[in-house]
């Protein structure tokens, strides 16, 4: 596979300058692992008041929602503590807003030398790539972190397509763990596209460890990560570790617009230079190490280190940034509901059992009774009567003391109030309300939606770097000649040959080559293919039962449409009964006419068979005409004893002779109108099998 290096000009490198100019990474392993030591300790330290409210939003979110005192002491005192998890629906609906809305990566071409068409195949290509890796689970890890911390990742890796392959292919990859990723703290774009580092962790056993890489991790000093050792006896902590290299290389510019390293000019171009200057290429290197010794390491083929950011928010107080989503602004009113529905729980349960009021001697020795009365139902509770002043108390009595019962509810309801302002969602029940115009309700779906749009938006932003880090890799893994497969703007999968000439289905001469230009990626958002297509069925289908005209001209676009069983054969039938100048536009129409032409001389050749069958007949009934006039000639002839009827035979011969003419005349005639049509059939037949062997090495070749 070349690793060729696409240079930001308007004309293509004819050489790959990387064998010559790059070496393998110049740090020796010792080197590499003190960089990235440093880069550990740059990282943690940058990222530790985050990663510290990020864990605390987290667990939040996970519905620890009391302070870790308060849940013991109610806990002790057998007091309830509720969780009432009103923010979660808040986040959910967010997130699952993100999960119906649709953001294609588009990939437009750049430069001349880049090609529309092979953008569009490009495009279909990232289609292809995002079912086949199912991206759509990478997206919603990605988004659910960013809505509740925060922050959330994608990554992009080559996999080999099988184990004994050499080929690779892309693939996009769900990081479930959010703090399993450490960026460059130096980073300025919300996506990650300027990340010049970046470290993604995880731990495995020992054991696992040692069979993946056949030893024991050396123990050597300590590397601390977020307070864990790289080893601590039973686990090892292994980190990807990414890195990018700027490699300073002269280039040169010639008369013809092309770009060359200076040291690979051809010699007899040397005079053609116009100028000169030095850039720096990035390369990106990846290397696997736990802490200690590098376990792996190789080169991504591209310009950018292949992980998208998600973000949900983020605040820079003087050069400390803090990541937040929604879940911290929702923490206090959440807490406001959990505290208000607990006191109204617990006031309404508990109002029949108020505290006991009496005297202290009237407890004494009965404590164990007093103190579970609120909890235990005795048959009767001891007490000691008192006297004062030598009267005897009565028993003592239950407070009368009434909850604000309106007041907690009061409470809960300012709570949810809270929640539903901050979020910008309301309650479904509200607008059920008759009193509520459409309007009002349509106002406030968009309201809603605006006050959350920024986590779309910032979506459309990590889809935009992937689709560069995927487009910047396409050049380097799919270089060769190959087929590949798409997925159109309709969904529909087809296969494609990439970089080189061929001639495809329509018969014409194609070339997407994938290593020539330069190609950027924009993200479209709207409805998915699916919810235009049930839309377009809602729109036709009312119009399509009152016009036979339309069921003639759309109807096969109108049954394509259709979610059902056979649908599309029903499209295909339909299509073949429509007029050719209906289907001229079309991709295909060309390959799609010849069919139907051939259709319609294979339904003639039947009855031309059948007509030629018939003038054969009725050539064999004159030639049987004609031998029974030659055998009367012959008996007339034989007739002729005497002079008297010679002339008269002579006449008769005459006549007949003149009968003979004509016939002949008029048979003469019939089988050059018979010859006619045998040589139009046969000229329609050489045709067929003239178009059968084109339409099959043109099926073949495509």
């Amino acid at each position: 596979m070349a690793e060729s290096f696409a240079f930001a000009t308007t004309t293509a490198p004819t050489q790959d300058p990387d064998a010559a100019s790059v070496q393998w990474p110049s740090q020796d392993d010792a080197t590499l692992l003190a960089t990235a030591q440093t880069h550990w300790t740059q990282a943690e330290q940058a990222e530790s008041a985050w990663r510290t409210k990020a864990r605390k939003d987290q667990q939040f979110e996970a519905g620890e929602q009391w302070p870790p005192g308060i849940v013991e002491q109610r806990d002790r005192d057998r007091r309830p503590c509720l969780t009432i998890d009103r923010m979660g629906t808040h986040l959910r609906q967010v997130e699952n807003e993100g999960r119906q809305s649709h953001q294609g990566m588009v990939v437009s071409a750049v430069d001349d030398q880049a090609d529309p068409e092979t953008a569009k195949i490009m495009r279909g290509q990232i289609r292809d790539i995002e079912q086949q890796s199912g991206a759509d689970m990478a997206y919603t890890f990605a988004r659910k972190n960013a809505i509740g911390p925060g922050r959330g990742f994608v990554r992009v890796l080559p996999e080999y397509i099988d184990p004994f392959s050499f080929k690779q292919e892309l693939r996009i990859k769900p990081i479930r763990n959010l703090f399993s990723v450490y960026l460059d703290p130096a980073h300025i774009m919300p996506d990650g596209s300027d990340t010049n580092w970046a470290f993604i962790v995880s731990r495995m056993a020992k054991d696992d460890y040692e069979r993946t890489y056949r030893r024991l991790p050396v123990e050597a000093t300590h590397w601390a990560a977020e307070g864990d050792t790289w080893f601590n006896g039973s686990e090892v902590q292994v980190a990807e570790y990414y890195w990018r290299e700027q490699h300073p290389l002269d280039i040169a510019l010639l008369e013809g617009g092309q770009v060359f390293p200076v040291d690979r000019v051809p010699d007899d171009q040397r005079g053609l230079i116009v100028k000169t200057r030095t850039t720096r290429v990035p390369y990106v290197w990846w290397a696997k190490i736990n802490g200690h010794e590098v376990l792996e390491k190789t080169r991504w083929l591209g310009q950018y280190i292949p992980i998208a950011q998600y973000v949900g928010e983020i605040m820079d107080q003087e050069g400390e940034v803090d990541y937040r989503g929604m879940t911290r602004r929702l923490k206090d009113p959440q807490q406001m509901a959990n505290y208000w529905f607990t006191a109204f729980t617990e006031g309404v349960a508990l109002a029949p059992k108020n505290a006991f009021v009496g005297a202290y001697e009237q407890f004494q020795g009965f404590e164990e009774y007093w103190n579970a009365a609120n909890t235990s139902n005795y048959s009767y509770l001891p007490y000691n009567p008192a006297q004062v002043a030598g009267t005897v108390l009565p028993p003592p009595q239950r407070s009368a003391v009434e909850p604000a019962v309106q007041a907690m509810m009061q409470g809960v309801a300012m709570a949810a109030d809270h929640i539903n302002a901050i979020s910008g969602y309301h309650d479904q029940v509200q607008d059920q309300d008759p009193a509520i115009s459409g309007e009002a309700i349509k106002r406030r779906q968009q309201g809603t939606n605006n006050a959350t749009y920024h986590f779309q938006d910032h979506e459309r932003w990590m889809l935009r770097h992937l689709g560069r880090i995927i487009v910047d890799a396409i050049p380097h893994y799919y270089d060769e000649a190959q087929t590949i497969r798409i997925v159109g703007d309709d969904e529909q999968v087809r296969q494609v040959l990439i970089n080189q000439h061929h001639v495809d289905e329509d018969g014409k001469a194609q070339l997407y080559d994938v290593t020539v230009g330069r190609y950027d990626v924009r993200v479209d958002g709207g409805p998915s293919f699916a919810t235009k297509r049930q839309d377009a069925v809602d729109k036709l289908s009312p119009i399509m039962g009152s016009s036979e005209w339309l069921q003639h001209t759309i109807g096969d676009i109108y049954f394509r449409s259709l979610d059902v069983d056979f649908a599309e054969q029903a499209a295909n039938r339909l299509k073949k009964a429509m007029p050719p100048e209906l289907l001229a536009d079309e991709p295909g129409a060309e390959k799609f006419a010849k069919a139907q032409e051939q259709m319609q001389l294979a339904q003639k050749a039947p009855l031309l068979e059948e007509e030629l069958k018939k003038v054969q007949g009725q050539m064999m009934q004159m030639q049987q005409s004609m031998q029974s006039l030659t055998m009367d000639n012959q008996q007339l002839r034989l007739a002729v004893q005497n002079k008297e009827r010679e002339l008269a035979l002579k006449q008769q011969l005459e006549e007949h002779k003149l009968a003979l003419q004509a016939q002949e005349q008029a048979h003469e005639a019939r089988m050059a109108e018979l010859e006619l049509q045998v040589a139009e059939f046969e000229a329609r037949t050489d045709r067929m099998q003239a178009l059968q062997p084109r339409a099959t090495n043109g099926a073949r070749e495509g």
